[in-house]
C-alpha cells in the first residue's frame, strides 16, 4: 500500500468523518492482530488482511487485482463495504452463503472464492471471528448474562457459544471475562475506589 500520511487526506478543510471511522476500524484490527498473534497465527492474519481491505476501501485504493493461485480476483472496495456492512448489521441473525452472495448477484461459489481472496478467511470463519469480536467486547463493558450475549451475537445458545469462543481463544467466556476485568478491578482497589469504599 502506499506510503500517504492520514493528515494528507482531507476532505474539504477538514479530515473526512468517514475516513476516521475507517481508520478507527482498521486501527481496532490491527490492534486485535497483536493480541491474537500469542493466540492463532491465522486469527492474527485474518484481522490484518480485514484492516488493509478496510483501509483500501476507506481511502480507494483497489484490492490487488488478482491471485497468483488461479487468477481469482477480489472484491472491489465498493463490494467490501457492502457485505462488511451487512455482515455488522446482520451479527445477531443466522448469516449464509447464500445471503452474501445475492448482495453482489454472484454464484455463491464465486462468492466465498473471491470473500476468501479478499479477507483470507472463508465467509463462514469471518462472520463467527466478527461474533466472537462483539461477545468480547460486550463482555467487558456490560454485566449481561452469558446467554444473553450468545443469542445477541448470533449464537444458537450459550452452550455454542461457550464451544465456539472456547475453540478461538483457549479459554471459556467466563474465565475470559474475569481475566480480562480482574486488572480493572485491582486498579479501583488500589486507587482506593473499590464498591465498598
Amino acid at each position: 500500500m502506499d506510503s500517504v500520511s492520514l493528515t494528507q487526506i482531507k476532505v474539504g478543510t477538514g479530515p473526512s468523518v468517514r475516513l476516521q471511522e475507517v481508520v478507527g476500524r482498521a486501527v481496532a484490527l490491527l490492534e486485535a492482530a497483536g493480541r491474537e498473534l500469542g493466540q492463532t497465527q491465522e486469527a492474527a492474519r485474518s484481522s490484518i488482511a480485514r484492516a488493509a481491505s478496510i483501509l483500501r476501501a476507506g481511502i480507494g485504493h483497489p484490492a490487488p487485482p488478482s491471485s497468483p493461485r488461479g487468477g481469482i480476483a477480489a472484491l472491489l472496495p465498493w463490494q467490501s463495504r457492502r457485505v462488511l456492512d451487512y455482515i455488522e448489521e446482520h451479527l445477531g441473525t443466522p448469516i449464509r452463503v447464500s445471503d452474501l452472495s445475492v448482495l453482489l448477484n454472484r454464484t455463491e461459489a464465486h462468492f466465498s472464492r473471491v470473500f476468501k481472496r479478499t479477507f483470507g478467511v472463508a465467509p463462514h470463519a469471518y462472520v463467527l471471528r466478527r461474533r466472537i469480536e462483539r461477545a468480547s467486547r460486550l463482555m467487558i463493558e456490560s454485566t449481561t448474562p452469558l446467554s444473553e450475549i450468545a443469542l445477541k451475537c448470533g449464537f444458537n445458545d450459550q452452550a455454542h457459544f461457550s464451544k465456539r469462543f472456547r475453540q478461538h481463544t483457549g479459554a471459556t467466556p467466563a474465565a475470559w471475562r474475569r481475566e480480562q476485568l480482574l486488572p480493572a478491578c485491582v486498579g479501583l482497589e488500589q486507587r482506593g475506589l473499590s464498591a465498598s469504599g
